[in-house]
């Protein structure tokens, strides 16, 4: 691909991510709101908190737990028939989860609430898409920072998505919880029309080969066996279940603690996205160029092990406006460089297959965690911190047996 064609390529790889985001970042500052803020009514009969734990739960893990098995699917189908059909099919799919979801939304169905997440999550696999794209037009020396880029347009999207969210969904003119889905839908078409309009195929296609429906569990469990990649992934899952833990469900724990409303959660995961962003696109270059990845990505697990732990020490509200930014810069040397560790370790061609089984390892410790949380986060609002800091702890421990201590010596892994 010439060098002019590359970088519009790239702008609108992360363009699409952006706008992708924005529409995902919407509902976070709605779902806990709808159910443990007093006077709504989703779902009905629902009173006890450990009730709306469980409901909480299901609602964040329906769309992981399809996106785990549509990820490695669309990215093997990817690597076979282009990144750019695969792309038109899937945003269709979020179009039409997001239609689903503001119907739910205005009928107060929890059911076609719940049946929107799972359209959705299957949409959300051209995450895997997206990646690849972004692996076939980057040279080996350009992946962690072209990545950074990537990460720091999903934080820029998670930035604006939930700020939004939180201001619409309590304006009753506009539909309340139901606008934030009109306005996610609407991103979406924007999204789709660049890709029929702007967006260039980045991959030569591959021979086929046999996919099904079974393909995730079987590539979940084939990227566990690989000896060079297998306690990379698990890392990465230890990791993912700890933060879809601490991030997704702490807005349960302001409420309890500081009586937030949506509008204030949807405000506090955007200043926490913006430092995400803002560490992605300025920081992790020159990291990258000072450190290796699996650097990064050691110190990065301690540090936000420690940074999360603090809210058990400080319980005021303005430690929040020090320990989220926080958190949030040391978040950014994780989800970049796995992606590019995985990218630089896979063998043949394959990226969208293995960044597709990345994205299923992902998808999985999010879809698993709210199904354990949404229990415990009922009985104590204070579990997501004592988990979050327990798994980032006990991820930078097998990180360091299975992939430092063999390969590393201290010297060679601080020096790039």
């Amino acid at each position: 691909m010439p060098s002019g064609q590359k970088k519009i390529t790239f702008f609108i790889i992360l363009l699409i991510t952006f706008i992708d985001w924005t529409g995902v970042g919407l509902v976070y500052p709605m779902f806990s709101s709808m159910l443990f803020e007093e006077g709504y009514l989703l779902p009905i009969g629902t009173t006890t908190d450990l009730q709306k734990g469980i409901w909480l739960g299901v609602l964040l893990a329906t769309m992981p737990i399809a996106q785990f098995f549509s990820s490695p699917i669309i990215g093997a189908l990817s690597d076979q028939r282009g990144r750019k059909p695969l792309l038109k099919v899937t945003l269709l799919l979020t179009i039409a989860g997001y239609g689903l979801a503001f119907w739910g939304a205005i009928t107060q169905n929890l059911v076609i609430l719940i049946l929107s997440r799972i359209v959705i999550g299957v949409g959300a696999g051209n995450m895997a898409v997206v990646s690849a794209s972004l692996a076939d037009i980057s040279a080996e020396n350009e992946k962690v920072k072209n990545f950074g880029y990537l990460n720091m347009a999903y934080g820029l999207g998670f930035t604006l998505g939930p700020y939004l969210g939180g201001k619409l969904s309590v304006i009753s003119s506009l539909g309340g919880f139901a606008a934030p889905f009109v306005f996610a839908a609407a991103a979406s078409v924007l999204c789709l029309s660049l890709v029929l309009t702007v967006f260039k195929e980045t991959h030569a296609l591959t021979a086929k080969a046999a996919i099904s429906i079974t393909k995730g569990s079987k590539n979940f469990v084939k990227a566990f066996s690989n000896p060079d990649l297998k306690y990379l992934f698990g890392c990465v899952f230890i990791f993912c279940f700890g933060w879809s833990f601490f991030w997704e469900f702490i807005p349960v724990h302001w409420i309890k603690q500081y009586q937030f409303t949506s509008t204030e959660i949807g405000s506090f995961y955007a200043y926490g996205a913006g430092f995400y962003a803002l560490s992605c696109g300025l920081f992790l270059k020159p990291i990258s160029q000072r450190f290796k990845p699996a650097a990064m990505y050691f110190f990065g697990l301690i540090g936000l092990g420690g940074s999360i732990g603090l809210f058990l020490i400080d319980t005021s509200a303005v430690g929040l406006w020090i320990y989220v930014p926080l958190q949030q810069i040391l978040l950014s040397l994780l989800f970049p460089t796995a992606s590019a560790m995985v990218s630089m370790w896979v063998k043949g061609n394959s990226q969208g297959e293995m960044l597709g089984v990345l994205s299923s390892v992902t998808s999985s410790a999010f879809a698993f965690s709210p199904l354990v949380s949404g229990f415990l986060v009922g009985a104590s609002h204070f579990s997501p911190i004592w988990a979050g800091t327990f798994s980032m702890f006990l991820a930078a421990i097998l990180f360091y047996y299975g992939c430092i201590r063999n390969k590393f010596s201290l010297k060679s892994l601080l020096a790039k």
